[in-house]
């Protein structure tokens, strides 16, 4: 397993993607109840836009450690990538029940309906991170409403919600 670790670090530190992906199926065979591993190998498959070993593997991280909230972003990102909108959104429920106080899995169920194209929803998603957590980066939320009021086409309305990004 040392062995394996210290494969994965050089990999990583001379940015040989395909020794690091190598070295981290290693990781993953040896110890296969580690989320971390599992997470970091799911990364890299993303980065290839391998959705399907993604998934699988987030899932799989996801088994181990059911409590990671990062965890269940991520997964919720790629289940999203891969077309599947609904069990991207059951994901960010998991999220949400994690960090109840927070906004972030209320922005990132609203940036997931925009790639989905189901405007209204993202914008009420970006609305609730709002006023949950105005501060969240920034008030970034009320622009990424004010998007979504666009594409569907009420630009007076959009204008109206930047403005008020805008202010705040």
């Amino acid at each position: 397993v040392a062995h394996a670790r210290l494969q994965w670090m050089q990999a990583g530190a001379e940015r040989r993607p395909d020794q690091q992906m190598e070295a981290s199926n290693t990781l993953a065979r040896l110890l296969p109840a580690d989320a971390d591993i599992l997470g970091q190998l799911a990364t890299l498959h993303l980065m290839r836009r391998r959705y399907p070993e993604s998934i699988a593997l987030y899932r799989k991280a996801l088994l181990v450690d059911p409590s990671w909230p990062g965890l269940w972003n991520q997964a919720a990102y790629v289940e999203a990538r891969g077309g599947n909108t609904d069990a991207a959104i059951a994901n960010l429920k998991k999220y949400a029940s994690l960090v109840p106080a927070g906004a972030n899995p209320l922005d990132s169920a609203g940036e997931i309906y925009f790639m989905a194209g189901r405007f209204k929803e993202a914008e009420q998603s970006f609305l609730d991170a709002y006023q949950k957590e105005p501060t969240f980066f920034g008030g970034v939320a009320l622009r990424k409403a004010a998007e979504a009021r666009r594409m569907q086409g009420d630009l007076a309305g959009a204008d109206a919600l930047f403005a008020k990004y805008a202010d705040a």
